[in-house]
């Protein structure tokens, strides 16, 4: 069963965000663009240009708010809303990697790799008034993913190392550290309550975590391509998502809704390419995914 319906778009969608009002889809695009449409009508509502090399684009869900790293490695944001530039943080590097913005706008995490050392990684929480909180070792080989927990208390990052670890925002003081996985987790992210951490990665496997003890609890299986992207419906039922195939990008793949409480597969939708962004409406009634082409996927959410 393929898509319920279509936002056409002028660029391949790389990154996607509902607005806080769940009337509005922004996508970051191929282009150096970042669109946001109406949802109701598929039409554009506003285009924001970026900077010529900025990358990176994070939009953390119903928070309007885009943050990208500049060429020359300092941080920036964007209100979706206003179109406006929000804040511009110097002191990163043009190698910053992963980037995200907390839920509540109060700090940014971006990592980059350590000066002189080609493969340790370093991660920076930032205040949105350009002061840095604090640096804290993120492992070997790049950072995967990052996550914050829905308070803002708890930082997660995945590894090229194959460890995740969760740091306390405020101090860095490491909380956990997962180091029985064997491959990479290439997504990761909270339950709604910040109870549960879900990872997914290069093993096609879903690992549910309990964040008071880092200890799994559950996990699913019978995704047929690597894990790149995953989102909780806001009332933490319902797990969405979505990857690639080990071969090529432009391999068709399968988006997967499950039921959290019970493990069942709910719907499997087609999609061309890989899938690297998945999201839901703030209600919960709409899912939307990106395929590698010119366009946004949405999905109705029954019940």
């Amino acid at each position: 069963m393929a898509a319920d319906r279509i936002i056409p778009a002028d660029a391949i969608v790389h990154a996607i965000a509902f607005t806080s009002d769940g009337a509005s889809l922004a996508g970051g695009c191929a282009d150096g663009k970042v669109r946001i449409w109406q949802v109701a009508s598929g039409t554009v509502q506003r285009t924001l240009a970026l900077d010529p090399g900025d990358r990176g684009a994070a939009m953390p869900p119903h928070t309007d708010i885009l943050a990208a790293v500049g060429k020359e490695g300092e941080l920036k944001t964007w209100n979706l809303q206003t179109g406006k530039v929000g804040v511009r943080l110097p002191g990163s590097t043009p190698r910053a990697g992963a980037l995200t913005i907390s839920p509540d706008r109060r700090f940014l995490v971006s990592s980059n790799r350590a000066p002189g050392n080609s493969s340790e990684d370093i991660v920076h929480i930032w205040e949105t008034d350009a002061r840095e909180r604090v640096q804290i070792p993120g492992g070997i080989g790049g950072t995967a993913a990052f996550a914050i927990s829905p308070d803002g208390a708890t930082v997660v990052a995945s590894s090229y190392d194959a460890n995740v670890r969760a740091w306390n925002a405020r101090n860095g003081e490491l909380l956990g550290l997962i180091e029985q996985l064997s491959v990479a987790m290439f997504a990761v992210v909270f339950s709604p309550d910040g109870k549960t951490l879900a990872t997914g990665g290069a093993d096609r496997t879903v690992y549910l975590w309990d964040t008071k003890t880092w200890k799994l609890s559950r996990k699913f299986t019978g995704h047929r391509e690597m894990i790149a992207a995953m989102a909780f419906s806001p009332n933490g039922k319902l797990l969405l998502t979505g990857g690639f195939n080990a071969i090529t990008v432009k391999h068709p793949v399968d988006v997967i809704l499950r039921d959290v409480a019970s493990g069942k597969v709910l719907r499997t939708v087609p999609a061309a390419h890989r899938v690297g962004a998945v999201a839901f409406s703030p209600d919960g009634k709409l899912a939307a995914f990106t395929d590698g082409q010119k366009q946004i996927n949405l999905l109705t959410i029954a019940g």
